[in-house]
């Protein structure tokens, strides 16, 4: 009964049928795989298998930082119903058949940029398994003062210094980081007691001239000031108060002796400076009194 071919003597009527059933396949026989980076959906009949000429829901999903790039195997794309690039497809079957979905992991580009003089690090090409990490870093006389750009992706946004968190939707992901120049405020006075003139320019600005105070507001921390002490007639002058400490200034190349009426340096914080003038005095060497004789000066 089994045989496609029989024969024989008939001795009798007969009423013969011959049985077809449609031909089934396995999963040893329809083999759907991936590769790593994703996973592989698909329909089956109720016990498990494919019919000859069946058509199937075949989906492939990529995780997260991967992307589909097609089906490879055995069978041609007449048997994918949406051709074999597409992640979201139908199977039809018509025998043995083994399909792989592949996957390949997602290069994104980190992109450190910096506004204002600085160093920032941390730009490059990486992947999701990967944990980039961002810096800035400030040099003498400027100040870090914050990230823009996609500050979502960061685990320290307020930081000079994050790592990078890829979330669930990791993409290409650019941040700038802003530096801004230290900027102090200078004055200068003339002592209560003194009598003169201070003078103050920054840079190549025009110089202030007062016989009690000249001040600056801003001064920033690549500026060179220039202050000069002039003694009104009578007067001289003596020294310079408050200067800064040599060793403390960014720019060593500077003029800062006290006793000198003309000073320059880069300033590296706030200063309140004070011009000290005093009424000249004279000795009786310098002044010299006398009479001739026959009398006495008092």
């Amino acid at each position: 009964s089994a045989s496609e071919s029989i024969h024989f003597v008939p001795a009798s009527d007969l009423n013969l049928s011959a049985v077809f059933r449609i031909i089934e396949y396995d999963d040893s026989q329809v083999v759907i795989s991936s590769t790593a980076g994703g996973d592989v959906t698909f329909e089956t009949e109720s016990d498990g298998g494919f019919q000859y000429f069946g058509t199937y829901e075949l989906n492939a999903s990529a995780n997260l930082g991967y992307a589909f790039v097609g089906w490879v195997g055995e069978g041609n794309d007449s048997q994918l119903a949406n051709g074999s690039q597409s992640a979201i497809n139908q199977l039809q079957v018509e025998g043995p058949i083994s399909l792989q979905a592949v996957f390949e992991i997602v290069p994104y580009e980190v992109t450190v940029n910096k506004i204002g003089e600085g160093e920032v690090n941390g730009s490059g090409t990486y992947y999701v398994d990967d944990t980039p990490s961002i810096s800035a870093v400030a040099p003498a006389g400027w100040e870090f003062t914050g990230w823009s750009g996609d500050l979502d992706y960061l685990v320290t946004p307020g930081s000079s210094a994050s790592t990078v968190s890829w979330g669930e939707q990791p993409k290409d992901l650019e941040f700038n980081a802003t530096f801004e120049i230290f900027k102090y405020a200078l004055s200068a006075i003339v002592t209560e007691d003194g009598n003169g003139t201070v003078s103050l320019k920054a840079g190549d600005a025009e110089w202030q001239a007062s016989a009690t105070a000249v001040s600056l507001q801003e001064v920033n921390s690549s500026t060179r000031v220039y202050l000069e002490a002039d003694p009104a007639q009578g007067f001289e002058f003596v020294r310079w108060e408050n200067l800064p400490d040599a060793g403390s200034l960014l720019d060593q190349n500077h003029s800062l002796s006290s006793a000198s009426e003309s000073i320059h340096f880069v300033p590296a914080s706030d200063l309140n400076l004070s011009a000290v003038f005093r009424i000249i005095e004279y000795d009786d060497s310098q002044v010299v009194i006398s009479s001739t004789a026959g009398g006495d000066v008092t």
